[in-house]
């Protein structure tokens, strides 16, 4: 069987998905996909792995990890799956400083959150706000849904940003002529303005899909 069908089927298992939900969310066949879990030694190669984990909201380390055996596979809760609910790890966003959509999530989950399992859509990864700059609409603590197969801009919705100096953060994204601002919720933040000549591929990690919150 394919090196990486172990790997694949758990992280398939954890996200409440199929082949096919894999293939849609990384653009690839649905007979491309099923390869890598049928074919001896077929391997993803590093391009189609990095869309992966990108998918599943894991670096690419893990999946070699999970592949190598290095780290323990735990039980999925397939109670959970059949009542239509879904156990989501929940991340930090990573410093100012990293690289790709893959590397702005610290690798190791700090919480885990049971949600609906239609929420845990392909490229959702869960992550927890530190900070105020959103409130009243996402108070410090909540847990945010970030969709990273999706950086259309819409102008005044929310979206995960990565700002240099400063890492990722949540603000309204509202586009002009040839300026972006990202803009709080909360008055006390100032708006932060950039040229969009200045922005690179890495500025959009997703947008914000989902919020879940107590209001105190």
């Amino acid at each position: 069987m394919g090196i990486y069908k172990s790997a694949l089927e758990y992280l398939l298992m954890k996200k409440g998905w199929k082949q096919i939900d894999l293939a849609n969310a990384i653009g690839l066949s649905q007979a491309q996909v099923n390869s890598w879990f049928t074919v001896d030694n077929r391997n993803p190669g590093k391009e189609n792995l990095k869309k992966i984990a990108e998918a599943f909201g894991v670096k690419m380390d893990y999946i070699e990890q999970l592949k190598d055996g290095t780290i323990e596979m735990t039980d999925i809760d397939a109670d959970l799956t059949r009542i239509g609910l879904f156990k989501m790890n929940v991340y930090y966003f990573a410093s100012a400083g990293n690289g790709d959509t893959t590397d702005v999530f610290l690798p190791e989950h700090v919480a885990q959150i049971t949600i609906p399992i239609d929420l845990a859509r392909p490229n959702i990864v869960a992550v927890k706000i530190r900070g105020q700059s959103m409130e009243p609409t996402i108070v410090e603590g909540a847990v945010c849904g970030i969709d990273t197969g999706d950086k259309q801009i819409i102008s005044g919705k929310m979206y995960a940003c990565k700002i240099p100096y400063e890492g990722v953060v949540i603000k309204r994204v509202y586009m002009g002529k040839t300026n972006v601002s990202l803009k709080s919720d909360n008055p006390a933040f100032l708006p932060i303005e950039f040229m969009q000549e200045d922005l690179d591929e890495h500025f959009l990690v997703g947008r914000v899909r989902w919020v879940w919150q107590e209001y105190k």
